[in-house]
Formats: structure tokens, C-alpha cells, sequence
């Protein structure tokens, strides 16, 4: 088999609604073979503007208890942004507008070549918010070598966060292999890059946008370099997600997700560490973090299970945006992937997941809409 590129090649965000922002250059190389990365770079170019620090405080300050402080030692997120800490909402004023041209990060969207639609989607709103990004096209299932992605996983952990599932091993579908190996990809790209270079902000091709991202991503980033050295910054900036738990161990509620996630939810973002979380479509990564996520391949989970592992296990990091800054337009629904789980016997089913299982042939589950229905899970082995 000829070599084959990881993308078909990167193309500069290219739209008649799009601004003018030809500020990144971007190279691809052949994709992971067993000796060769599966890898794209992209170079930022230009210095970026200083931008005004983001304060923190601690919980209980916050509540307007105490004096915001900060640390300008450049050795660990602890001293500058600590566990808990978020921006002080009581005396930060939001950002100055950015130029998009010296932005602290360079961004990427990953998407399908057949998804059309939501390629559209995309050069929209990043139109509308004024922020300059490379397409990145995705892999799928059968692009994903076992060097990067494995071909089962164990959900005895996730189960523990996620109440309506069972421990069990699952066979990853077609869908989180390739979403797994995109990402992978472009962790690789990041971890070849200089420890100092500026982070990738990673966003999924079905992703909505808060209007003022990029000033408020700006001034996280920012706060990021002055709280942690090069070497040291082994972690991910999580603009949305979906949070289970925090890392002083309370747990996130549904609802309390749902407001972090609405539109309307306008506060000046807080910064959170979490210890468990799912959902990939927006973080930025830095290359300190990609590196140590490549030494740890393959994925033997989906890829935010996988994360959310690594992340409760301190490998890295996860700080998160409250409210967030981006969020899924429909999670789970009119999409591409098949998602694995086990679920506990009298769960009834989303009508996302009864559509999906109706494509797979799982027709009696999906008809009757409850998991007891649903055909036993494949054996591993």
C-alpha cells in the first residue's frame, strides 16, 4: 500500500462570509504507519498582542470573601491558576477584541469529507466569531491503525461516573475509532512541535461557539504561559465538556452542565480543574500535554474516556471554562458514531441512540427504546 496523508491536504479557512485571516502556514506529513507519525503542523506566525490577565481567586473568595491573588513563578498551574481557582467575576472586565491574526493559538476543526453540512457549519461560525482555523480532515474506522487505537475497551471505570451503564468490555465501533485516531493525529502533530510553541485549539465539526471566545480563549491561554513553564504545562483547556466530577471530588449535576452550555449564559468565565469529563469537541492542547499523550498509546477506550483516565489519574490536567465557551450543537444525535456502552437493564434509551441502533440492524431495541432489549455486548477475545 502507498503512503497516504493524514489530510487531503489542509486547506486554510476559505469562505465567502470569512474574514480575511491568512495567519497560519501548515504542512502535512504521511500519515502513522508503524514507523511514521500520522501528523499535520501548523506553524502561528507573528507575536502575540499582550492581553489583560485573568485574575483568580478561590471559591470562597469568589463569593466575595478574600483578595484576588497570583503567583508570577513560572513552575506549576498550581501556583497561578490552583485547584479551584477561577476568575474573579466581581472586579475582571471582559478582554479587549483580539486581532485574529496574532492569536496565542492556532485552531483546527476535524471533519468528515462526507459531512458537507457541517463543514458549512463551521466556516460559519468561526465566520461569525472572527477566529481563523484549518480544516482538518477526519479519519475513519478503517484508517484507524491499532498503534493509535485499539479495537476494545473496558468500561469497569467510566461506569463508576456514568450511573446509567455497566462495567463490561465493548468493542469500539467504527465511528470512535476514527474519531480516536483523528485526534491522535493531531496529538501527534502538537508533540513534535517545540515545547514553547503556541497550544492547538481542537474543535469538532458540530460545535456552536460563544460570540466572545476569542478574547476570553485569548486571556485563558495567556494566563496559562504566565502560571507554568514550557515543560510544564501537561494539560488541557477544556472551552466545553460535559464535567462528572471536579477535582476536589463533587460531583457535576446535569443541570449544572446544561447552564454552563446555554447560549444565553453570558458571565465572564470562571476556570476549573476537573478530575473526570467527557466530550472532545473544544480544548486546547499544549506540547508538553500531546507528548505525554502519544507515549500512552494506543487508546484502549474512546477518546474522551480515555482522556478523562488520564486526566483522573494526574498523567495530565484539566482545566474547564464555566460557563463554557463552546458546546456541542446536539450531542450524540445526527452524527457519525456509534457510541459503546453497556447500560443497566431499565434505562430507556435517547431517541439518538434508538436511531443509531436502527443503522446497526439492533431493530427490536430500538423499537421498544429500552437497554434490556438490546443484543449482548461482543466478548473480547
Amino acid at each position: 500500500m502507498g503512503r497516504r496523508f493524514c489530510v487531503n491536504p489542509l486547506e486554510q479557512l476559505r469562505h465567502p462570509r470569512t474574514m480575511s485571516l491568512p495567519a497560519y502556514r501548515h504542512a502535512p506529513t504521511p500519515c502513522a504507519t508503524k514507523d511514521n507519525a500520522r501528523v499535520f503542523q501548523t506553524k502561528l506566525q507573528g507575536t502575540p498582542q499582550p492581553v489583560e490577565p485573568l485574575k483568580t481567586v478561590t471559591n470562597d473568595q469568589s463569593a466575595g470573601r478574600g483578595v484576588a491573588k497570583r503567583s508570577d513563578s513560572g513552575d506549576g498551574i498550581r501556583e497561578d491558576i490552583q485547584r479551584q481557582k477561577v476568575v474573579d467575576r466581581a472586579t475582571h472586565t471582559p478582554p479587549a477584541r483580539v486581532d485574529p491574526e496574532v492569536l496565542p493559538f492556532s485552531v483546527t476543526f476535524i471533519n468528515l469529507a462526507s459531512r458537507k453540512d457541517r463543514m458549512e457549519h463551521m466556516y460559519t461560525t468561526l465566520s461569525d466569531v472572527g477566529l481563523p482555523a484549518a480544516r482538518f480532515e477526519a479519519l475513519t474506522g478503517k484508517d484507524a491503525p491499532l498503534s493509535d487505537v485499539d479495537l476494545y475497551w473496558d468500561s469497569t471505570l467510566n461506569s463508576q461516573f456514568d450511573e446509567k451503564t455497566l462495567p463490561t468490555t465493548l468493542k469500539l465501533s467504527n465511528g470512535e475509532r476514527g474519531c480516536a485516531a483523528s485526534h491522535a493525529c493531531l496529538w501527534r502533530a502538537v508533540a513534535q512541535l517545540p515545547l514553547d510553541a503556541p497550544p492547538l485549539l481542537v474543535l469538532e465539526d458540530d460545535v456552536c461557539l460563544r460570540e466572545d471566545i476569542v478574547p476570553w480563549c485569548t486571556a485563558m491561554v495567556e494566563a496559562v504561559h504566565r502560571g507554568r513553564s514550557p515543560s510544564q504545562r501537561k494539560l488541557l483547556l477544556y472551552l466545553g465538556a460535559h464535567v462528572a466530577m471536579w477535582r476536589d471530588g463533587t460531583r457535576a449535576t446535569d443541570e449544572e452542565n446544561r447552564r454552563s452550555a446555554s447560549e444565553h449564559n453570558l458571565e465572564a468565565p470562571a476556570l476549573r480543574e476537573a478530575a473526570y469529563l467527557w466530550y472532545t469537541s473544544s480544548y486546547v492542547i499544549w506540547p508538553a500535554a500531546a507528548r505525554v499523550l502519544v507515549s500512552a498509546l494506543p487508546m484502549d477506550a474512546p477518546v474522551d474516556c480515555f482522556l478523562a483516565r488520564m486526566i483522573l489519574t494526574e498523567e495530565i490536567s484539566a482545566l474547564v471554562s464555566q460557563p463554557f465557551l463552546a458546546w456541542q450543537e446536539a450531542p450524540c444525535a445526527k452524527g457519525d458514531i456509534v457510541h459503546t456502552n453497556a447500560f443497566k437493564p431499565n434505562i430507556r434509551m435517547s431517541n439518538s441512540l434508538r436511531v443509531a441502533l436502527a443503522k446497526t440492524g439492533n431493530i427490536h431495541a430500538a423499537k421498544s427504546g429500552y437497554v434490556r432489549d438490546l443484543q449482548p455486548a461482543p466478548k473480547h477475545g
